[in-house]
């Protein structure tokens, strides 16, 4: 079972039955106010494994509106990505909507009961004022309910 949360907004509470704890999508970013237009941001959140092993993780940020992910920046504020890594990364900065997502490779094993595995973009705002959306999906077999766990959050750029 999983539970997404956001930071500071809201906190996680300790489930009735301490002895099975909640696997744990911390959301850490973008702070939940106006930000300026044209300017950088960060949108981030931590998986925390607490339950059980956890297999076949697809992590994804999308941005809804012309945000443009730099390709660059974003490959270095995820987990490292690549051979010898669980993870394989990409991102979509030319076309809308704009995605960074990450693949467990494979090959890679299970992600260990208490790792905790940040992921992270930045964007910019662009020059146009507006409200946007930011989509936060984590999947793996494990993870019960089956179907993606996805939470979404409005920003606001003035």
């Amino acid at each position: 079972m999983v539970v997404v949360y956001t930071v500071p907004s809201t906190k996680y509470v300790v489930p009735v039955n301490p002895l099975l704890p909640l696997d744990e999508i911390e959301i850490t970013g973008p702070p939940p106010q106006q930000v300026p237009q044209n300017s950088q941001q960060t949108a981030s959140f931590t998986l925390n494994v607490k339950n059980k092993p956890l297999a076949n993780v697809i992590a994804t940020i999308t941005l809804t509106r012309s945000q443009h992910i730099t390709a660059g920046a974003a490959a270095n504020l995820g987990p490292a990505a690549g051979s010898g890594t669980p993870w394989t990364f990409s991102v979509n900065p030319t076309n809308d909507p704009y995605e960074a997502r990450w693949v467990m490779q494979a090959s890679a094993p299970d992600l260990a009961v208490g790792s905790a595995y940040p992921f992270a973009v930045q964007f910019n705002t662009g020059t146009t004022g507006g409200t946007f959306r930011i989509t936060y999906r984590v999947q793996a077999t494990q993870l019960l309910p089956t179907d993606p766990t996805e939470t979404t959050f409005d920003l606001v750029v003035a």
